[in-house]
């Protein structure tokens, strides 16, 4: 696994906000594992990527899994101690993003925020990356920030923000059947492109 550095992402690592009537600021931030604002620094892969525990090769492997990662790390020529270049210049796109995600689940969170997490990735590769999410969700509170609605269509629940208010909330299936719903109408945009 990438050793990974956190840059400073004030809106995301300080952010405090309601969500469905819980403030998030009372929540401890090592429970929270951020999906923006990272990026690679020339490391090896298992050079210690949990700073709050120490981490087993196993629990490396077994994130690495769940993130569809274990599969191109394991033909990297030293496999899991593989050097990575400067900013993950090795890897593709999708590789950096099953990365970051499976970072984040040898951290074992119990919220993962991502923001934007599919937006750079072609079709191919944001159907990849979404299998790792929708697995790294199983276990965990997830809260996404997402334009593309097929990056959401399977949340237990979507709140529709605009101008910093809620104007829906539900489920995609729901949402998508309501006329004239905000919703709706960019599901049938995006539907068009």
């Amino acid at each position: 696994m990438c050793r990974l550095a956190q840059r400073e992402v004030a809106s995301l690592a300080n952010w405090q906000g309601v969500a469905d009537a819980v403030s998030l600021h009372v929540f401890n931030q090592s429970n929270i594992a951020l999906g923006a604002g990272l990026e690679f620094f020339k490391s090896e892969q298992g050079g210690g990527v949990a700073r709050r525990r120490p981490v087993l090769d196993e629990e490396i492997i077994h994130a690495a899994k769940m993130a569809t990662a274990h599969s191109f790390i394991s033909k990297l020529p030293e496999e899991y101690n593989n050097m990575l270049e400067e900013r993950g210049a090795m890897l593709s796109g999708r590789q950096k993003q099953r990365v970051c995600i499976e970072r984040a689940l040898v951290r074992d969170p119990k919220i993962i925020v991502l923001d934007e997490s599919t937006a750079s990735l072609d079709t191919a590769s944001e159907i990849i990356v979404q299998d790792a999410l929708d697995r790294a969700a199983t276990d965990t509170t997830t809260i996404t920030i997402a334009q593309r609605l097929s990056t959401i269509s399977n949340a237990d629940n979507i709140s529709c923000v605009q101008n910093g208010y809620v104007i829906e909330r539900g489920r995609h299936d729901t949402l998508v059947e309501k006329t004239g719903g905000f919703h709706r109408g960019l599901f049938e945009l995006q539907k068009i492109e």
